[in-house]
């Protein structure tokens, strides 16, 4: 078996195509169907359904969280729209650790005092997924339970 491994020589939207591209590949070789894609304004989900046309395939979008609408980073209702029409799911859920667990539950940062906490900002969801077959819910795993984390949003689709 051999397998290939694609580095882009920097980062930013202009390996977006290619990485949608080798995405679709790999999920048609693997019998993925379920495609989970971060999209701000849903330009890049747009961009997976062109690819991944094929009614087979389950796309969510993942946008970032309302509490970011002060910087205009959030979807619209009409973004929101236009991938509906296209068949592609939404989500917007709560950004509960992104100034420490503190902030999460109440206790402003200095950095930011107006930011709505967990208990404010509920999660949008909106018919994400059809459910697993033995109706039981699943724990999902973003990466910061391991350790990882993002500094700051920098905007995109």
């Amino acid at each position: 078996m051999r397998k290939s491994i694609t580095y882009f020589e920097r980062p930013g939207p202009e390996n977006t195509e290619e990485t949608i591209r080798l995405a679709y590949e790999r999920a048609v070789e693997l019998g993925i169907t379920d495609i989970v894609v971060a999209s701000t304004h849903g330009g890049t989900a747009l961009k997976v359904a062109e690819v991944f046309k094929d009614p087979k395939f389950n796309i969510v979008a993942v946008t970032i969280s309302e509490g970011y609408k002060e910087e205009g980073w959030t979807m619209t209702d009409e973004e929101r729209v236009r991938l509906k029409e296209r068949g592609i799911k939404v989500f917007t859920g709560t950004h509960s650790l992104s100034g420490g667990v503190a902030e999460a539950f109440g206790r402003p940062s200095v950095k930011r005092r107006n930011r709505p906490d967990v208990l404010q900002v509920l999660p949008r969801y909106e018919g994400l997924r059809r459910g697993p077959p033995d109706g039981r819910r699943r724990r999902v795993d973003t990466g910061r339970q391991r350790g990882h984390s993002h500094s700051r949003h920098r905007g995109g689709s």
